[in-house]
């Protein structure tokens, strides 16, 4: 009887638990229901508002979830908050070397298109895709607080246009901004870690494998990390991100040791997308620079000895050689000399060299 009883009890209290967590889950259920068709049925946000959203969340990171959730689902595109995060998080690093936002404007339509079509001219791509939609500029302006000294560096940022005129964020553009930022991040983290495998990588697919064979590429990946060892006087930070869009992102490296070995100058790094996606960099090494690294193959591409540049000052005797032979000056960082050096040295690879 006892035994009976105990179990009426639990049955009871088991009851008493389990009846209002199960309508408390399905209240949740309904309630997101409920939220989610409310989020579905509110009006568009006019353009300007979600500007200043945006711009809200990149002066200050706490805002991100707020300026998120104030922007209407049809106008986010099936954009996830994470990937929403990583975006303005981009922006806030490339505004942040331009100064502290102080307001924005929104190109009108001539200035615009004329800014798409110098994006466009400067990059491999000869029309928008159609899935980013028609493209609205937003410029930033930093007032007095503005760092840049160039009176044409301007930061700015793109919306998207539907056909009902409505603004929104393409997910297609924002991801694709996204993807070529870290491409070109990740190319100047390998130079900085001096990745010559990881640069060889990103270089060999921009080459003819028909014309350049895997030595010159490999050359070429050595001696552009060594002019960023040698030259580059910016700190990654200091880079200054001049455009940012999928399709095109353009970089000035601010301090760069010139030719004179003496004075500054700058350097600039452009990222392009071709139409099938497709990326290709633009980093124009100096040639003066580039004849001061050599290396030495044999007639199958093969490298015969270790890279040498201005700074392996080991030719006296041949530079000295020559000089008096065509009465001219020879440095020892010539090619010439290295190559006259390693014959007067007996080096063993001498008979195998095919080209320098």
């Amino acid at each position: 009887m006892r035994r009976m009883f105990r179990k009426t009890i639990s049955l009871i209290l088991a009851i008493t638990f389990i009846v209002p967590m199960t309508m408390s889950l399905s209240s949740c259920g309904v309630l997101d229901t409920v939220r989610n068709q409310v989020i579905e049925a509110e009006e568009a946000l006019p353009e300007q508002e979600i500007a200043r959203l945006i711009i809200s969340a990149i002066k200050n990171k706490n805002n991100v979830s707020e300026s998120y959730s104030q922007i209407p689902a049809k106008q986010l595109d099936d954009i996830s908050f994470s990937v929403f995060t990583e975006y303005v998080a981009i922006l806030r690093s490339v505004s942040s070397e331009y100064g502290t936002i102080k307001s924005f404007r929104i190109l009108n339509d001539k200035d615009a298109e004329e800014y798409i079509n110098y994006l466009l001219k400067r990059s491999d791509k000869t029309k928008i895709p159609e899935e980013y939609g028609k493209l609205s500029v937003i410029e930033l302006d930093y007032g007095d607080s503005l760092k840049l000294s160039k009176e044409d560096s301007k930061c700015r940022f793109c919306l998207s246009i539907n056909d009902d005129g409505e603004a929104y964020l393409s997910k297609a553009y924002i991801t694709g901004t996204i993807a070529a930022y870290n491409y070109l991040e990740h190319y100047f983290s390998m130079l900085e870690n001096n990745n010559i495998d990881g640069l060889f990588a990103v270089l060999a697919p921009l080459y003819d494998s028909d014309i350049y064979i895997n030595a010159v590429i490999n050359a070429k990946a050595r001696y552009t990390a060594e002019y960023y060892l040698l030259k580059v006087r910016s700190t990654r930070s200091e880079y200054i991100y001049e455009e940012i869009t999928p399709f095109i992102v353009q970089v000035t490296i601010p301090k760069v040791l010139a030719e004179d070995g003496e004075s500054m100058t700058d350097h600039a790094v452009v990222l392009t997308s071709d139409n099938k996606g497709s990326y290709n960099i633009e980093d124009d090494i100096p040639l003066s620079y580039d004849t001061s690294v050599l290396g030495i193959f044999d007639r199958n591409g093969k490298q015969l000895a270790q890279f040498r540049t201005w700074r392996n000052t080991i030719t006296g005797e041949a530079a000295e050689k020559l000089s008096a032979l065509f009465g001219f000056n020879i440095p020892q960082r010539w090619s010439i000399a290295h190559l006259y050096q390693a014959i007067l040295n007996g080096e063993e690879h001498v008979k195998d060299i095919a080209y320098l």
